[in-house]
């Protein structure tokens, strides 16, 4: 609590929808289907819906679980909640991971 009293909740919050948004961008740009709103205020928690046809939640989540990257299922979505605790690296290595299982079950070689 001493933490975030010294940090102050605005800053938390600022910092935290910045990684969030580092999220998204990046999801998106590895092909991930991200569920986010389309106005207002955006969440700290990131969701990527299956693509149409579906069934690879679960797929990937195991892979990003095996990979070191910690996130949930939720009904058929993947769940990314970022933290005040989680950093840079931490999200890139989201991205990192995420991109590489959508590019080998593309049939394509991960680099």
């Amino acid at each position: 609590m001493q933490l975030i009293e010294h940090c102050g909740t605005n800053r938390i919050d600022d910092y935290v929808s910045s990684l969030a948004g580092r999220l998204v961008n990046g999801l998106l740009a590895a092909g991930a289907n991200v569920l986010r709103p389309q106005n207002g205020r955006q969440s700290h928690i990131v969701c990527v819906a299956p693509s149409e046809g579906g069934g690879e939640t679960a797929a990937l989540h195991q892979f990003l679980q095996h990979n070191g990257v910690r996130a949930a299922v939720r009904s058929d979505l993947l769940r990314f909640s970022v933290h005040f605790y989680n950093n840079a690296i931490d999200i890139d290595r989201a991205i990192e991971v995420t991109a590489q299982w959508y590019r080998s079950s593309q049939g394509c070689t991960p680099t």
